[in-house]
């Protein structure tokens, strides 16, 4: 099993392949704020240390309910080792995307989340908002199998970018 300090699995599309690679597709704010949010990215390592199991890609299609009240998380392909809080930063844009809160007020509301340094919160927060998907680097085909899945990162990077932006003031 990895830990944390594994980013480059961690991260979703990386700020600084953007700024190495800038390809037409990026949105304006991304470009506008590239070297701000690179200076975040190189934060999230030191901030998502711990010795926590992560599944850091917990969304709806991986969680089943039973008929017994419980909620099982399946499909652990980038399970990791991190701080406590950091699946449930990962899973607040999802959450907000399907109709659930704004991932701030999801986020408040989490033991593991309450009391971390807000910094780092937002640091965590620019990791997962380029794309929100472990181990995506920018646009990418549709995945055979799965065709809604590209279209799902989009509409969660779409919503983490909109966090960042709220938490960092960057308009």
């Amino acid at each position: 099993m990895g830990v944390v300090s594994d980013w480059e699995v961690i991260c979703g599309w990386h700020w600084r392949k953007l700024v190495e690679e800038r390809p037409a597709s990026i949105d304006a704010w991304s470009a506008r704020h590239l070297d701000t949010l690179t200076g975040l990215e190189a934060e999230a390592p030191a901030a998502a240390t711990g010795n926590t199991l992560l599944h850091l890609d917990l969304r709806a299609d991986n969680l089943l309910l039973t008929p017994e009240d419980r909620v099982l998380v399946v499909d652990w392909p980038h399970a990791r080792v991190g701080a406590s809080w950091i699946d449930a930063v990962f899973f607040a844009p999802s959450v907000a995307m399907q109709g659930g809160p704004w991932p701030e007020a999801l986020v408040a509301k989490h033991p593991h989340v309450r009391h971390v340094d807000p910094e780092a919160i937002t640091a965590v927060v620019a990791a997962v908002a380029p794309g929100s998907s472990p181990g995506r680097v920018g646009p990418r085909p549709a995945s055979p199998g799965l065709p809604t899945l590209r279209p799902f990162q989009a509409s969660q990077g779409e919503v983490a970018r909109g966090w960042l932006a709220h938490r960092t003031g960057l308009r």
